[in-house]
């Protein structure tokens, strides 16, 4: 985390970190570590061919589903004192959700949906082998409890 404010692809690893979430929905988030966006970046300052072009940046081709998010943090963060649920609930638990929750209600259209990407041109283009997920991930989160995002149960 670079800064001191809370954003968007914060929100599961919190949410799983601070137990808010018992069960988790069949969905994916495509991923990619920002050090490999700011790689892409600067190379891109320097190359000719990806002026005026589009690049689909991810670090996999197939997102992993939350419940996979979960079971690395539980894998990592258990021993330290986390308690993060690896329960992946059905679909109509969101669905019937979604009347009280608004964030339950965004889920709905992208429940059980597995879309693949093609990363392939930003790999490529860029030389760029991009890091693991699980391991983003998990640096992630450690440096959110380093920056107070999640508190510190070790």
């Amino acid at each position: 985390v670079l800064h001191d404010i809370f954003c968007t692809s914060m929100e599961i690893p919190k949410r799983l970190m601070c137990g808010e979430m018992p069960i988790i929905p069949k969905v994916t988030f495509p991923a990619i570590d920002i050090r490999d966006v700011a790689e892409a970046h600067m190379k891109s300052l320097y190359l000719d061919n990806v002026v005026s072009k589009r690049f689909l940046i991810v670090s996999q081709n197939v997102s992993p589903p939350a419940q996979q998010i979960a079971i690395w943090l539980n894998e990592e963060f258990s021993r330290k004192g986390y308690l993060i649920s690896t329960i992946e609930a059905p679909d109509f638990i969101f669905k019937l959700l979604s009347y009280f929750s608004s964030s339950a209600s965004a889920i709905i259209p992208v429940l059980s949906k597995r879309p693949k990407y093609n990363n392939s041109l930003f790999i490529n283009t860029f030389s760029i082998k991009p890091i693991d997920t699980k391991q983003s991930i998990i640096e992630m989160t450690y440096s959110m409890i380093e920056k107070g995002f999640i508190p510190k149960n070790f």
